[in-house]
């Protein structure tokens, strides 16, 4: 079992700024970021705090708390998140009464000719200083594992002491906005919940959830959809209404999301259809608990009208009853490579979402009362071209560009069954279940992403190079969300999965990674934390999973 002391401490101001840090730091993701919001990026101010003692993090609005009473040795490394350029930085010290002032500047060049530009961090409560100002080298191993740059340079500012035992962090003169409370605390279903909030966000009156943190810091359509579900279980009914009628807002003519805001090049397939799944969830959530006031008539209206759009767009993309995607439009989006293994043609998920989405328009049209008898039967329809197609006494992973059975075992059979359960039988979802687990099982409780037979399984995971992303890596969304299916279909048969699954997202939460957050994704052949060490969809399928086993 990982050893606490593994994990970084982190918190975050909930406007895009957040703090990463272990005793040793073990990459450039780690240390004091604060949020463009002008630029929507992220920019790393200090890059280590070496206490000589015990300390506390922890944001003011924007401002940055370290609370010890004990002295500790500063490093810093003003950057854009992705900016390598080491060209042209001037660090300037000064310490004038209680206040120590890090002024960069940023030229083009070495000759420092030209001004690129300047930033100011402002340290509050600082008794002395003992200052270095010396340049030093550091290596990062966890960058060197995922092959992407590992060694900089960072500039030693000195030894400092406290006055009275918080030193407050400035950067570039913010107002200071209400407290901000980011410490993990209570039972896993509160650190859960807590890891969620950390990247629920508010730029410039947009509220979302981040993908993740340190470099996901966008809305991505898919994965901020997927995430709605932590919201609506933990009672946010308000926020997940208003990040769904932002998506929903968004469909236009084509019927289809963008991948993204701010927006990127990427195209996203199944984003569009998630929207409708989560949708749905919040607005029968809304009825159980009798709260369905939540929603207006013209909110529902809207859901409708786009929906509407949705389908009918959807249909005159139809091949022979189903759905195409382009290369690199599922959630398995990264392509490395001779292994051309991009997911185009006709992918289970796919399919199953565009049921999802017929399931929800009948749903709706019951709260807006209207009649449309041909949508039951379209939807049927559409139902048995797909099992048709996918069902080969296991249900397929898909079907390549020419409709030819792809044998390749995912475990996205669990996200079709997540979505649209009633494409099988129980009998045959379960034989569906035994085949994915008996091929993607991995001891230590999770999935990997293809099957340990493949020839393409890669049993560690290769960072930035990409060949193990979606060829070995266990995707701690896709493990939570594998549990919450066994569980629902028959928890007694999968007893010993689920608990496996269930402790290993916990244990990654509490004690490695960055400590009271969830991962992105694991190596396969043993439980690590790698990726982005602060996904929400990880965070907010685990809120999912915990509520649904609570016995």
């Amino acid at each position: 079992m990982p050893k606490r002391k593994e994990g970084s401490d982190f918190c975050t101001n909930k406007r895009g700024s957040f703090f990463a840090l272990k005793k040793k730091p073990e990459s450039q993701y780690e240390g004091l970021f604060f949020f463009l919001e002008d630029e929507w990026e992220i920019y790393k101010t200090i890059s280590n705090i070496a206490v000589e003692g015990k300390a506390r993090y922890g944001f003011k609005g924007d401002v940055f708390v370290i609370e010890t009473k004990k002295p500790f040795f500063l490093e810093v490394d003003f950057r854009r998140v992705h900016d390598f350029d080491e060209a042209g930085r001037i660090y300037e010290i000064s310490h004038q009464g209680s206040d120590l002032f890090v002024h960069y500047k940023k030229y083009s060049d070495y000759n420092l000719r030209e001004l690129v530009e300047e930033k100011r961090l402002v340290l509050k409560g600082v008794k002395s200083y003992e200052p270095a100002r010396n340049w030093g080298a550091r290596h990062y191993p966890y960058d060197s594992r995922r092959n992407t740059k590992s060694d900089f340079y960072v500039y030693e500012i000195g030894r400092i002491i406290p006055l009275k035992g918080i030193v407050e962090s400035v950067f570039e003169e913010r107002d200071d906005k209400k407290d901000e409370k980011r410490v993990s605390q209570g039972n896993d279903y509160e650190k859960a919940l807590n890891a969620l909030d950390n990247l629920y966000m508010d730029i410039n009156g947009m509220r979302g959830i981040f993908a993740g943190l340190p470099w996901f810091y966008q809305y991505w359509s898919r994965d901020e959809l997927i995430s709605v579900i932590g919201l609506i279980e933990a009672g946010k009914f308000e926020e997940a209404k208003k990040i769904l009628l932002r998506y929903h807002s968004m469909i236009g003519e084509d019927g289809i999301l963008p991948n993204r805001y701010p927006a990127s090049g990427l195209g996203s397939a199944d984003a569009t259809g998630w929207l409708y799944k989560r949708t749905q969830d919040l607005l029968e959530r809304l009825e159980k608990e009798n709260k369905t006031s939540i929603i207006t008539m013209k909110e529902l209206l809207l859901m409708h009208e786009k929906a509407s759009i949705t389908i009918r767009r959807a249909k005159e993309r139809m091949v022979n009853g189903l759905i195409p995607n382009a290369a690199l439009e599922t959630w398995m989006d990264t392509h490395e490579g001779y292994f051309k293994d991009t997911r185009e043609g006709y992918r289970v998920e796919i399919q199953t979402l565009y049921l999802a989405t017929y399931k929800f328009l009948k749903y709706v049209n019951k709260l807006v009362d209207r009649e449309n008898p041909e949508l039951e039967k379209e939807e049927k329809k559409s139902e048995e071209a797909v099992k048709a197609k996918f069902f080969k006494g296991i249900l397929l992973d898909g079907l390549d560009k020419d409709m030819n059975p792809d044998p390749t075992v995912r475990p996205n059979v669990f996200l079709a069954y997540y979505i649209y359960p009633e494409l099988l039988s129980e009998e045959e979802w379960k034989k569906t279940f035994d085949k994915t687990l008996r091929g993607c099982w991995l001891k230590w409780g999770g999935l990997s992403s293809i099957s340990k037979k493949s020839l393409l399984f890669q049993a560690r995971h290769t960072g930035m190079t990409n060949e193990s992303y979606h060829r070995g890596d266990s995707w701690y969304f896709v493990n939570n969300i594998a549990a919450t299916c066994m569980y629902r279909l028959d928890k007694e048969k999968y007893a010993s999965k689920i608990k496996k699954i269930r402790a290993a997202s916990i244990r990654e939460m509490n004690n490695t990674g960055f400590l009271g957050q969830c991962a992105e994704l694991s190596s396969a052949e043993e439980q690590t934390s790698e990726g982005c060490l602060a996904q929400a969809w990880s965070a907010a399928t685990l809120i999912e999973l915990l509520k649904e086993t609570k016995e």
